[in-house]
C-alpha cells in the first residue's frame, strides 16, 4: 500500500488516507470495506480502480510519451462484482437463468449453481425455496433481481440491505445510489467536436508515453499482489497452505442444524420445485462419490472445505437428515471432517448418525487433494483425530524435523505443537529431538546432532507415539550413520515402516 501511494505522489498524485470530497479514484482492493460502500451510495463522481492500476499508469509514465489516463481508467475499473460468488433461485425459465449467468460472469463474479457456504450472495426470485432457507442459515446475503440490475446500472455493487427479498417491489433499491446530472450545453457556446473531446481527454504527465500494456506491466502487477493485494483466485490456489496455517487456531464449533430448522432440507431447488435433487451436485474428483460430513468447523472453514469436497467428486451431507437418508453401507465408507485441534471425546453435540462414519480431520482432505486419491486413515495416523490434547510427556520437548516436503512438515509442525511440544523450524542446541526423514544423501542436520548428543529418530517415532498416545523412547527409532554406508551402495533408503540404518553411533534420549 504505502509503494502504491509513493508511486501515485511521484506521478502528480495526491496521496489520501480519508475519503474527502476532492477525492477523484479510489484503489480497491476489497470491496467489501465501507468506503466502497459510501462511494458506490454516494459519490459517482470517484472513480474505483484496482491497485494494477497505478502499475500501469506507471509503466507508460516511465516510458515516455503521452499517457491516456482516462483508457487506463477503464481497463482497470473495479469490475461491478469483483471478488463475488453468486448464485440465483427461483427463475424457472431457463433463458433468464443463462442471462443471469452470463451477466454475472461479465461482472466480475463467480456464478455458481449449487449453493454452498463459500457463496457470497444468492439472488432470489422470491423469498422462498430450499436455496433460501439455506442462505438465511448461513448468514449468507440475499437479494432480489433488482440488486443486480441496479448494480449493472452503478457499476458498483450496491448495499444490499436495501434490496432484502422481503421489501415490497416499490421500495427495492431507494435511495441505493445517486446519479450524476445530465450534462448540458451552456447558452452561447459552441460544441465541441468528437475529435476535440478526445485531444482533451488525454491528461498530460510528465515522461509519459504508450497507452499500449506490456508483458512487465504484468510482471509489476505480480509482485505487487503477492503482498497485501491478493485476489480470490490466488487464494483458492493456496487454500491448503492458509487452511493449515489457520486451522489450529480454530475453535469455534458449529452447532448441529436440528430437524425443526432444517424440516426437508435434503433436497436443493434446481429449480425450487425439484425435491428429489441432492443440495450438492456431485462432481468427478478424487474422494470417488464418498459420502463426506464437515462438523466442528467456523462457517468460513467449512465452505471451504464443502467447496473443495464438492468440486473433487464427493458426496456432501449436509445435515443429519440427508445422512439418515443413506444407506448403512455407504456410510460405513463415508467420512467425518472434524478439526484437527478437537480431541475425540471432546467434540460438542455430534448427531449419532455421523458417529459410524470414518472420522479425519483437515490435514486427511489436505493429503488426499496432493496425492489425487483417497488415503487410509488407518495408515496414516496424523490424519485421525487424537485422544486427548495434549500429550504427556510433551511439554519439554523441542522438536525439529528434517527431510519432508512442505505439506508433511507442515502437519508435523501442527501435530507436535497440538501434543505440547515445541516446534523449531531451526536446527540449535536445545533442540531435544530431529526427526528425520530420509539421510540419503547424507543430511548435514543429522551430522550435526550426532555431535552434540541431539537425537534424531526416523518419522516412525511419531507414528508411534501418536498410535499409542504416549510418548516413546527415542531409541527403538534412532537413526544412525554407519561408517560403512560409503561402502555399501547397494543399501536401499529407509522406508517410513524401517528407518533404523547401523548402530556404530550411540544416541540418548535428552
Amino acid at each position: 500500500q504505502n509503494e502504491l501511494a509513493k508511486w501515485a505522489t511521484d506521478m502528480g498524485a495526491v496521496h489520501k488516507y480519508d475519503l474527502t470530497s476532492d477525492v477523484t479514484h479510489l484503489v480497491v482492493g476489497h470491496i467489501d470495506t465501507q468506503k466502497y460502500k459510501y462511494v458506490a451510495k454516494e459519490r459517482p463522481d470517484v472513480k474505483a480502480v484496482l491497485p494494477a492500476w497505478i502499475a500501469a499508469v506507471r509503466e507508460s509514465w516511465l516510458q515516455g510519451g503521452e499517457t491516456d489516463v482516462e483508457k487506463l481508467e477503464e481497463e482497470y475499473r473495479v469490475p461491478t462484482f469483483h471478488g463475488l460468488r453468486i448464485c440465483i433461485t427461483g427463475f424457472e425459465d431457463l433463458q433468464q437463468r443463462k442471462y443471469l449467468e452470463e451477466t454475472v460472469t461479465a461482472h466480475g463474479a463467480t456464478y455458481q449453481g449449487d449453493l454452498t457456504r463459500a457463496i457470497t450472495h444468492l439472488i432470489a426470485a422470491a423469498p422462498s425455496g430450499k436455496k433460501f432457507d439455506f442462505a438465511r442459515q448461513w448468514s449468507l446475503k440475499t437479494v432480489s433481481l433488482e440488486w443486480l440490475t441496479d448494480s449493472v446500472e452503478r457499476r458498483m455493487t450496491l448495499d444490499e440491505a436495501l434490496y432484502d427479498p422481503f421489501l415490497p417491489k416499490e421500495m427495492r433499491g431507494k435511495g441505493a445510489f445517486k446519479k450524476l446530472p445530465a450534462e448540458t450545453t451552456p447558452l452561447g457556446k459552441r460544441l465541441r467536436t468528437p475529435a476535440a473531446e478526445e485531444v482533451e481527454g488525454k491528461r498530460k504527465l510528465r515522461r509519459t508515453a504508450s497507452t499500449k500494456l506490456g508483458s512487465q506491466s504484468s510482471a509489476i502487477w505480480n509482485d505487487i499482489t503477492s503482498g497485501s493485494f491478493g485476489v480470490r483466485q490466488q487464494e483458492e490456489d493456496n487454500l491448503w497452505q492458509d487452511l493449515a496455517n489457520n486451522g489450529a487456531g480454530c475453535n469455534e464449533v458449529v452447532p448441529a442444524m436440528s430437524k425443526a430448522d432444517d424440516h426437508g432440507s435434503a433436497s436443493r431447488d434446481q429449480p425450487d420445485g425439484a425435491h428429489d435433487q441432492p443440495l450438492f451436485k456431485r462432481n468427478a474428483g478424487c474422494f470417488d462419490g464418498r459420502i463426506i460430513y464437515v462438523y466442528g468447523f467456523d462457517r468460513t472453514k467449512t465452505g471451504i472445505l464443502q467447496e473443495h469436497l464438492h468440486q473433487n467428486g464427493a458426496r456432501l451431507a449436509v445435515t443429519p437428515e440427508q445422512l439418515c437418508s443413506h444407506e448403512d453401507s455407504e456410510l460405513e465408507s463415508g467420512f467425518l471432517i472434524t478439526p484437527s485441534n478437537i480431541a475425540c471425546g471432546e467434540l460438542e453435540d455430534l448427531p449419532i448418525v455421523a458417529e459410524g462414519l470414518t472420522r479425519v480431520n483437515e490435514w486427511w482432505v489436505e493429503k488426499c487433494l496432493y496425492q489425487k486419491k483417497i488415503v487410509d486413515p488407518a495408515e496414516e495416523v496424523i490424519c485421525k483425530p487424537f485422544p486427548r490434547l495434549p500429550m504427556q510427556g510433551f511439554e519439554n520437548l523441542i522438536i525439529s524435523s528434517t527431510s519432508f516436503t512442505d505439506y508433511d512438515r507442515l502437519h508435523i509442525s501442527k501435530a507436535v505443537k497440538l501434543m505440547g511440544a515445541t516446534y523449531d523450524e531451526v536446527l540449535n542446541e536445545g533442540v531435544s529431538v530431529l526427526i528425520c526423514n530420509s539421510d540419503s544423501p547424507p543430511n548435514p542436520k543429522v551430522k550435526y546432532c550426532l555431535k552434540r548428543s541431539i537425537a534424531v529418530v526416523a518419522p516412525s517415532w511419531l507414528w508411534s507415539c501418536i498410535s499409542t498416545w504416549e510418548r516413546q523412547p527415542f531409541e527403538a527409532h534412532a537413526m544412525h550413520l554407519s561408517s560403512e554406508r560409503s561402502r555399501d551402495s547397494s543399501q536401499q533408503p529407509q522406508t517410513r515402516k524401517n528407518s533404523a540404518i547401523g548402530a556404530d553411533v550411540s544416541i540418548k534420549e535428552r
